[in-house]
């Protein structure tokens, strides 16, 4: 795979990619996504000091993107997302991405922490997660239903 930061040019893949039916099932916020709410979203994202966006790729030409990892410096810690496109899911990219993202972090951020929070029910993206080095730190759990809604995965930044 090959890597790079996210450019405006990206735009439209990631926005196909965060709308998949299965991304929004997994995600922590189900809804469909507005384009126009993207577009400031991403944009503001690709200007902020405090995000980064990598784009990967299944071929060393880059023709072929596979999906995006986010890292938000919040400080004390890095949060940290990734998201696939739909023919890249289950090929076993997943965690190499991760881990070969991780050299896109400004070492001008302090913290030394990265952290995603991921739904109980994401398996993948748990395995993923554990397959980059990721362990449970905490669980949330749903006070109506008593289920465990939110896992929070950690692992130091070296």
């Amino acid at each position: 795979m090959k890597y790079r930061k996210a450019l405006q040019i990206d735009i439209d893949e990631v926005f196909l990619w965060i709308n998949d039916p299965d991304t929004r099932a997994m995600s922590l916020n189900s809804g469909l996504i507005d384009y126009d709410d993207h577009k400031k979203w991403y944009s503001s994202k690709l200007t902020d000091d405090e995000n980064v966006m990598v784009i990967g790729f299944e071929d060393h030409e880059q023709s072929k993107k596979s999906g995006v990892v986010r890292f938000e410096n919040r400080q004390t810690s890095v949060r940290v997302s990734i998201n696939l496109s739909p023919e890249s899911r289950g090929q076993g990219v997943g965690a190499e991405f991760l881990l070969k993202s991780q050299d896109f972090i400004p070492t001008a951020w302090p913290a030394t922490l990265l952290m995603a929070e991921i739904k109980s029910q994401n398996v993948a993206s748990i395995k993923t997660f554990i397959n980059a080095g990721y362990v449970l730190e905490n669980s949330s759990i749903n006070e109506d239903t008593g289920d465990e809604t939110v896992q929070i995965y950690v692992k130091l930044l070296n």
